[in-house]
């Protein structure tokens, strides 16, 4: 039993190691480090061809709305932290950021299951305090490699097998779900108290500042909606 199990996990450790990506990050200490995690794309069509029922639900996806270059499917990317233990006892040294992703053309039925989300980044808290720019510095790394690398699904796109046949799949990022403090994380925002409070309008400033009346814009207790500007998704 024993060395079944080592056999076991030692194939484990394979399959893991050839889905990891790496990329550099500096860190605060002045150093260089490479930071790893599963390649989302290798990770997502080695999900679908190792799971029928994931594979049949995005082939009827994909009959339904072809996920060509013309026509992308629509990424949404969820993050949120953890914190492992109980609500008397958290261990908030192992506190941890998990990342997942799934698709908005995936059948309603599916994506409520655990397998149709992809996890591909789990990074301890403590890891991204240490490193420069934060997880707003990581989580642009992480997009670059899932969408605009060599086989990014906005570049070369994403060849994935059902049922012998080949799926080509191209997709934009269409949604970044998260609370607060994670929006806060992502964009490297210093919250409602900062020079620039609002995410969504372009030309709010914080309270008591000159830069909105010589700019012409607005304070963040503005009460006239007709005088916000919505920002733009360029």
């Amino acid at each position: 039993f024993q060395q079944s199990l080592s056999h076991l996990t030692a194939g484990l450790r394979q399959d893991v190691a050839a889905l990891l990506v790496s990329v550099q990050m500096e860190r605060r200490n002045g150093e260089v480090k490479p930071w790893q995690f599963l390649d989302p794309n290798r990770l997502l069509a080695h999900v679908v061809e190792s799971c029928p029922e994931l594979a049949a639900a995005v082939g009827r996806a994909a009959n339904q709305s072809p996920p060509t270059a013309q026509k992308p499917w629509g990424l949404v990317v969820c993050f949120d932290e953890f914190t492992p233990g109980d609500k008397l006892k958290s261990y908030y040294s192992r506190k941890a950021l998990v990342l997942g992703f799934a698709f908005v053309e995936w059948p309603e039925d599916i994506v409520c299951k655990d397998y149709a989300w992809a996890i591909p980044v789990v990074v301890r808290t403590s890891v991204i305090k240490d490193t420069v720019g934060g997880w707003s510095a990581m989580l642009a790394k992480y997009l670059q490699v899932h969408l605009l690398g060599p086989q990014g699904l906005m570049t070369a796109g994403l060849v994935i097998m059902i049922d012998g046949q080949p799926l080509h799949l191209h997709a934009k990022l269409v949604d970044v779900c998260a609370d607060y403090e994670g929006i806060r994380m992502a964009w490297d925002w210093r919250g409602a108290a900062s020079m620039r409070p609002c995410l969504r309008c372009a030309n709010v400033f914080r309270k008591d500042t000159d830069l909105a009346g010589r700019l012409g814009c607005v304070e963040i207790t503005c009460c006239n909606p007709d005088e916000l500007a919505e920002r733009s998704n360029e």
